[in-house]
């Protein structure tokens, strides 16, 4: 049930963990890279999550925007880090490397709108991160690379965000607005022209100025946007890149998984797992109450309550089981026994090395890798 999977973290040199938020895909990619680490490799686990109890986890005091050495039992010294993306420190680095001119980066930097674009811009989070992903890939720095993808709300909006800013920035655009460049500026948007007139009076004037001084040294961005485009969708569509759906055991999770893996396979990859996370369907729950039977208060009336309650509970447990046993059936049945990793709902927050070692033995145990 782990041969792919197990082959991924050998060999790949970047896996994209994705799918929906809130089913445990930071955690995953996590354990992922610390198994991937013990197997060996150079691991760097790149999360958009700044949960701190992430950075528990893996044992740190925070995640920063670099890089970060995580120690860990059965890891090298320099085996295993980790980073968090910053959006706006990201986004800063991209306009100092694109735009070779001081004056011009700082003209953007300062731009009101680009401020405001800055937190609000569509894919802008995506974008950053596969960009990051694509210099340290190219850095040579590491074996592999997990990259905890942003939640999307439609599949693969990390790989198009490239597309989606080029067309913000889009030529077409920007002649409208600059016909002659940006020496035009004193034809279309001159402080008498009726054009200029009609926006500032609906948009307000200093909402104009800032509009035409931001596509103005946007400009620059247009070429490089599009250049690394092309190079971010070549890796990540490339056979260096393995990618793993993580998904919960519902049936609208399933069927967002099922819908993501089909926009894959247009694109010519296949995920190496599925894994469904927090499963009761891989716990048994066949202990039976009396086990417990000594751990109850003496009192008759209590003891008898309380376990009544449990009863209860273990029926509810098993009822719930058996529909995400259904669920998961589903899944098998479309994609194959071997693609499906079911793990267990561990019973405890992911909160420091030892549990996340757990989930990664859970995920993929260490023979597996062997």
């Amino acid at each position: 049930m782990s041969a792919a999977l197990a082959t991924a973290l050998a060999k790949a040199r970047v896996i994209a963990c994705a799918g929906p938020g809130g089913v445990g895909k930071t955690t995953t990619s996590a354990a992922l890279a610390l198994r991937a680490a013990r197997m060996g490799r150079r691991t760097l686990v790149l999360t958009i999550d700044p949960a701190k109890r992430l950075a528990d986890a893996l044992g740190l005091e925070a995640l920063g925007a670099e890089p970060h050495p995580v120690q860990a039992e059965g890891v090298p010294p320099d085996g295993l880090w980790a980073m968090m993306l910053d959006v706006r420190a990201g986004l800063d680095r991209l306009v100092g490397e694109r735009i070779a001119d001081p004056a011009e980066s700082k003209k953007l930097h300062e731009n009101r709108l680009f401020q405001l674009l800055q937190d609000a811009m569509a894919g802008m989070q995506e974008y950053i991160a596969v960009d990051r992903l694509y210099d340290l890939h190219a850095s040579g720095r590491f074996d592999l690379i997990l990259l905890d993808t942003p939640p999307s709300t439609h599949a693969l909006d990390f790989l198009d965000a490239s597309k989606r800013l080029a067309r913000l920035f889009d030529r077409r655009i920007i002649r409208w607005l600059l016909p002659a460049g940006k020496a035009g500026l004193g034809r279309l948007f001159s402080p008498g022209a009726a054009f200029t007139k009609l926006l500032g009076a609906v948009l307000g004037e200093a909402f104009v100025h800032d509009l035409v001084e931001f596509f103005g040294a946007a400009e620059s961005l247009i070429d490089p946007f599009q250049q690394r485009g092309d190079a971010i969708r070549k890796l990540l569509l490339g056979p260096e890149t393995a990618f793993v759906l993580v998904t919960a055991p519902e049936p609208r999770r399933i069927e967002e998984s099922l819908a993501f893996a089909k926009e894959l396979d247009r694109h010519g990859q296949q995920p190496v797992a599925f894994i469904v996370n927090r499963t009761l369907a891989a716990r048994d729950l066949e202990v039976p109450v009396d086990a417990v039977a000594h751990l109850l208060p003496e009192h008759p009336v209590s003891r008898d309550r309380m376990l009544g309650d449990l009863e209860r509970y273990r029926r509810a447990l098993t009822v719930q089981a058996e529909r995400e046993r259904a669920t998961c059936a589903n899944l098998v049945s479309a994609v194959g026994r071997d693609a499906v990793r079911l793990v267990p709902h561990l019973g405890e927050d992911v909160a420091d090395l030892a549990t996340l070692g757990r989930l990664a033995d859970e995920i993929l145990p260490p023979t597996a890798g062997r």
